[in-house]
């Protein structure tokens, strides 16, 4: 298999493939709607917005932005990223925590993991660091898990937000956000952003950057 994508490689002359799946900001086509939801994001995070949120369809490119803010975020930032969180009540904060590196006995409850990432939170805060929670594929989260979620901001006091949640995920977390038993949690979001398919024009330069990125000299495709 290696032989066969050197050969792939080499005979179009690319360092990397083109058209590989994997979330690459060094690939990354910045269209007017991606300029736009980039914008987003670090509007977020510099206004230390309690929760921003980006959607789009599969392959939008949502997971390729969150790659490229990462990095460009600064020391004074603790980040964790979580892709593809299931579970029940409980599973979350495991997930959040796993994500921190934070240790914890396998015994410990939900009361005390919960006591655990506070503190967590109250001591990157006294470091001067502001802790930033990124969920990616958030619409496999659950209405439930998401209530969840908002009751973890209450950690914020005050004027000073001590946790930001990045919420990306597909149109249906879009539809969940506008239930009437997340209004509580939709009342947060600060910064949101629906990442649109590309137009037809749009499709033919992003397949002519891809292919210049990686290598690739004449253009195949008519």
């Amino acid at each position: 298999m290696h032989r066969l994508s050197q050969f792939y490689l080499d005979h179009y002359g690319f360092s990397v493939r083109p058209f590989s799946i994997l979330p690459d900001p060094e690939m990354l086509f910045w269209s007017e709607r991606h300029k736009k939801a980039f914008a987003v994001l670090e509007y977020g995070l510099m206004t230390r917005a309690p929760l921003t949120v980006v959607t789009g369809e599969v392959g939008a490119g949502k997971t390729t932005l969150i790659q490229a803010l990462l990095r460009r975020v600064d020391a004074g930032m603790r980040i964790g990223l979580i892709s593809n969180a299931r579970g029940d009540r409980g599973d979350l904060l495991r997930w959040i925590l796993n994500a921190f590196d934070i240790a914890m006995p396998t015994s410990l409850d939900y009361v005390g993991m919960f006591q655990a990432f506070q503190d967590f939170v109250l001591s990157e805060y006294a470091s001067g660091r502001l802790v930033v929670l990124i969920f990616d594929e958030a619409q496999n989260l659950g209405a439930d898990t998401l209530e969840e979620l908002r009751m973890l901001t209450n950690i914020n006091s005050g004027t000073d937000e001590l946790l930001q949640l990045i919420l990306l995920g597909q149109p249906e977390l879009r539809e969940m956000l506008a239930r009437p038993e997340l209004r509580q949690l939709a009342q947060r979001i600060t910064a949101r952003f629906h990442l649109a398919p590309l137009a037809a024009e749009e499709t033919a330069t992003y397949l002519r950057h891809r292919w210049r990125v990686a290598g690739g000299e004449r253009f195949p495709f008519d």
